[in-house]
């Protein structure tokens, strides 16, 4: 807390607004931004079955493509557990605020810790302002949400030891620290990853310059990763848990079907962003390459690989970045504090007084921007859900979400199985289903680790509306039809024209369309024209 007390004195300077406005940047952006599917509705179905059945599932249950006994490696359970019970307290707005309590302070943690090796809060805090731009792609109400704070707090108590701020023996927290991030999120294999930097660069340092280690070092940074590596066993799963990961990174399925997994692409405008960053950031290490510490270039190196080979690591990168780099550019700049000192700058009553009003205007507009706040409905970005079933906070959802939909499907019912847009796998599971008494309703759904390739080409050939996907249809005994406009406009378009199938309901970015027979034995579909309804 001293870090931040530097800068929070009166006169009130302008350096607490340039850490303000990051901070407010990211939570304004997250706060305007309506949940996505996905992941979300997925994470829901799972964690009502653990909360409610006591156990873990291991297998399929979901998709009618699959067998139900098929096994399935459910990592994140314990996300998914908290995300479920959150949801029971709160509702989708209360994932929200607590998705923006997380990311608040694993902002807080990530600017302390760049405070502390870099004093300019005017350096710190503009640099961070590239960082909330580029990281916060990743932050979604979803598992991983759940992995920023222990992966700061890693960050800290590493570069805190390597640095002599505290004790080393502050390092044997991460091992309890890891037990519960290996059950939250495959994310925790960073612990090791990231201690390994840390130490072995520190050790080749000291063998470098002394000629000779430490054998105390050499145990206690050695030993850190294996220690941290067996406590990530304190999971359900054991020594299963490394496989898992293992198999997901390497996963062709995973890499090339799901955009996140994909790596940075250059042409567009964040990607564009990042690749800037880090070719200044190489000129900038290279530059003070004779003081650049070697736990930071490994760290620095690790977490770029990371970065770039896919969106979602981004973050990861983003904050060993703004950890690593601004007290080399300072350096370079001759910015102005030196050795960790700011130089008195006078700063007036007056000035003072302003800053206080912009600090004062900029906390009132972050709580008045959350959901349910005034400034929310004005600000937030693309359409959401605005009706039928209000209980939850649904008006935090995107029009992705087809709650209203899924409503009616369960209220109305709907002949054989259902085909669907990808994006509504996890919804259709978690609103067809009850409690702890899951059901095979969808397709496919998020898991794509655990669906094969033969069932992704029949889920596109049916979608594109290509030869053959009527007989996909017939084998899987599909009658209804839940379509995406823009994803499966190929086979609207095969519909639209076809006798044998008939559209029940239309609202975008849904269509529905039911088998000429289950059409006529489920007429309250089409009781009341206005049920069709374009207009919302």
């Amino acid at each position: 807390m001293s870090v931040f007390k530097r800068y929070w004195k009166w006169p009130l300077s302008l350096d607490v607004i340039w850490l303000l406005v990051p901070l407010l940047g990211i939570i304004a952006r997250l706060s305007v931004e309506p949940i996505a599917p996905y992941d979300y509705w997925w994470s829901l179905a799972m964690g009502r079955i653990i909360a409610l059945g006591g156990q873990i599932p291991d297998s399929n249950l979901f998709l009618y493509t699959l067998d139900v006994t098929t096994p399935f490696f459910n990592q994140p359970w314990l996300a998914q557990w908290l995300m479920y019970v959150l949801y029971e307290w709160v509702g989708h707005t209360g994932l929200v605020l607590v998705r923006n309590g997380i990311v608040a302070l694993t902002w807080f943690g990530v600017l302390w810790l760049a405070l502390r090796r870099c004093a300019d809060a005017r350096l710190v805090g503009g640099l961070s302002l590239a960082i909330v731009v580029v990281g916060g792609v990743v932050f979604g109400v979803r598992t991983q949400m759940f992995a920023f704070l222990p992966f700061v707090a890693t960050l800290i108590v590493l570069v805190q030891v390597v640095e002599k701020q505290i004790s080393q023996r502050f390092l044997w927290v991460l091992v309890p620290l890891v037990a519960v991030w290996a059950n939250l999120h495959g994310t925790f294999v960073l612990a090791p990853v990231m201690a390994g930097c840390v130490g072995g660069g520190f050790l080749a340092e000291r063998l470098l310059r002394d000629r000779r280690v430490d054998f105390g070092e050499v145990v206690v940074w050695g030993g850190l990763p294996v220690m941290l590596g067996l406590g990530a066993l304190l999971n359900p799963y054991g020594p299963g848990l490394y496989g898992y990961v293992i198999e997901l990174f390497t996963n062709s399925s995973v890499s090339s079907g799901v955009t996140e997994w994909q790596p940075v692409d250059p042409t567009t405008g964040i990607g564009a962003l990042v690749l800037g960053l880090m070719i200044v950031s190489l000129v900038i290490l290279f530059l003070r390459r004779k003081s650049v510490r070697l736990w930071e270039a490994l760290l620095f190196v690790a977490m770029a690989y990371l970065g770039m080979s896919s969106i979602r690591s981004i973050f990861w990168w983003a904050a060993v970045w703004l950890i690593v780099i601004p007290p080399h550019l300072q350096a370079l700049v001759a910015a102005r504090t030196l050795q960790g000192e700011q130089e008195d700058v006078r700063v007036s009553q007056g000035e003072g007084v302003m800053h206080a009003v912009m600090v004062v205007m900029m906390v009132v507009i972050g709580v008045c921007i959350q959901p349910g706040m005034p400034l929310h409905r004005l600000l937030r970005t693309g359409p959401m859900v605005e009706q039928f079933r209000h209980e939850k906070g649904q008006q935090v959802l995107d029009r992705m979400n087809a709650v209203d939909l899924v409503g009616l499907l369960k209220e109305r019912g709907y002949p054989g199985r259902i085909f669907h847009e990808q994006a509504l796998g996890g919804l259709l599971e978690f609103g067809l289903t009850e409690g702890d008494l899951p059901q095979a309703v969808s397709f496919v759904d998020q898991r794509i680790e655990l669906i094969p390739e033969r069932v992704w080409d029949e889920y596109f050939l049916v979608s594109q509306g290509r030869a053959g996907w009527q007989e996909i249809v017939a084998r899987y005994g599909i009658e209804t039809l839940v379509l995406g406009e823009e994803e499966q406009a190929g086979l609207i378009q095969v519909l639209e024209e076809d006798s044998d199938w008939i559209e029940v309901w239309q609202d975008a970015p849904y269509r529905v369309f039911f088998s000429k027979a289950g059409a006529a034995r489920f007429t309250q579909w089409r009781s009341e024209p206005t049920e069709i309804n374009t207009d919302r």
